[in-house]
């Protein structure tokens, strides 16, 4: 894995879970571009 730099503000998701929980949180739908 890459290391992040927070710094840079990059931040990484490791769990497919916590993306899936980012998406139901921010009610993004497959019509939405991201």
């Amino acid at each position: 894995m890459i290391p992040a730099r927070k710094r840079w503000g990059q931040h990484f998701l490791t769990r497919g879970a916590t993306a899936e929980r980012i998406v139901d949180a921010a009610g993004v739908t497959g019509a939405d571009t991201v």
